[in-house]
């Protein structure tokens, strides 16, 4: 089996997917399809892809059996770093464009993003308690959401 999957393309396709319930719920809310759904769901495609370069490098530092070195850090990373410097990129961009919203969005990214760093200089090759893991990602996941839901309720005054 080619374990496709596994990869980031195939993980990424299975969050779009996941990810369709925001938008869903806000046609349920509305009645119609709008922008703000559509932009809800990219909002969480983007988030939830963070979390899995997260968990893919912490996995792949496993196998490294001699120790990370920095060479190792950067090739384990370089994916997880550059997504994380796009995305805040773009938050930024939307910060200067839309400042109140794009305030709510600085604050509902600011975990992971900060997560990603620290998650990169901290590098090793132990086995991270994947329940903590789950439990710290799903608290990134509420916070992140009840930002979208003050940006949101900005949007409707």
């Amino acid at each position: 089996r080619k374990r496709i999957d596994r990869t980031f393309s195939g993980e990424i396709l299975a969050i779009a997917g996941l990810s369709l319930t925001a938008p869903a719920a806000a046609i349920v809310a509305t009645g119609h399809l709008s922008q703000t759904a559509m932009g809800l769901w990219g909002l969480y495609v983007l988030f939830f892809g963070s979390s899995v370069l997260y968990v893919k490098m912490r996995i792949l530092a496993v196998q490294k059996k001699s120790g990370i070195t920095f060479k190792d850090r950067i090739t384990l990373g370089s994916g997880l770093i550059i997504y994380h410097i796009a995305l805040l990129a773009n938050v930024f961009t939307f910060h200067i464009t839309t400042p109140l919203l794009g305030k709510y969005l600085l604050v509902g990214f600011a975990p992971i993003i900060i997560r990603a760093i620290i998650g990169w200089i901290r590098l090793s090759n132990t086995l991270p308690n994947l329940q903590r893991v789950g439990l710290i990602e799903s608290i990134y996941t509420l916070w992140f959401s009840v930002c979208l839901i003050k940006a949101l309720q900005i949007i409707s005054i």
